[in-house]
């Protein structure tokens, strides 16, 4: 039996099959595709943007804090005058007063996040101009710097998830869809955990190291 191969042009639609055997399929490159890989694939420059956008926050709010600090050293411009000896203070009255501090940064993010940056570096600048002026006295330093580190994480934690409060709020309100801020709480959650960690430090460990590295 004849076929038809001989006089179907080759481009344009495909020769039809001879007898017995099975109709080509349609080649899968050209073919539209739509459902869920093509919302992924879509949304993967998205999700790259926002990463970039998260550790841009991220590295700001260390600089501000960092210059903050440094400026507080630079300048102090008053003089403490520290007690002879160490003040054991109350872990619980501690943990409450620096917790308030942290919701203040925090949830700063509703007010466009300017209580976030404000009181960040204020803080910041006061821990700078702590470390100078204990500077010339080497167990209040330490001492310090035992609680310090930890509370001053938390706080540059907290910066940052007021910033993704922010930036979870402006999302909602440009109309994306609205769900947990996941990440913003995450970042909160650790700045509670290192500041009551800092609080338990400052009322147990720092007072013992002052005492004990006493001239």
């Amino acid at each position: 039996m004849a076929t038809t191969e001989g006089w179907l042009p080759r481009q344009g639609l495909p020769a039809l099959a001879s007898a017995g055997e099975p109709s080509p399929r349609p080649a899968l490159s050209h073919v539209h595709r739509s459902g869920p890989a093509a919302a992924r694939k879509g949304g993967a420059p998205l999700k790259v943007k926002l990463r970039s956008v998260r550790l841009r926050i991220a590295h700001s709010m260390a600089i501000l804090y960092l210059t903050a600090m440094m400026a507080g050293i630079i300048t102090a411009p008053w003089h403490l005058t520290l007690p002879s000896s160490p003040v054991h203070m109350d872990v619980l009255a501690t943990a409450v007063h620096n917790l308030e501090v942290i919701a203040i940064i925090f949830f700063g993010g509703i007010g466009l996040a300017l209580p976030t940056v404000v009181v960040g570096g204020w803080n910041g600048y006061l821990t700078g101009y702590l470390l100078a002026e204990v500077a010339g006295r080497p167990n209040w330093l330490l001492g310090i710097l035992a609680h310090g580190i930890p509370e001053a994480t938390a706080q540059w934690c907290a910066m940052v998830g007021g910033m993704e409060f922010f930036l979870w709020l402006w999302r909602l309100l440009r109309g994306s869809p609205g769900s947990i801020p996941v990440r913003a709480l995450s970042w909160g959650g650790v700045a509670v955990l290192g500041t009551c960690l800092a609080a338990l430090i400052e009322g147990t460990m720092s007072p013992v190291v002052v005492e004990l590295l006493a001239p």
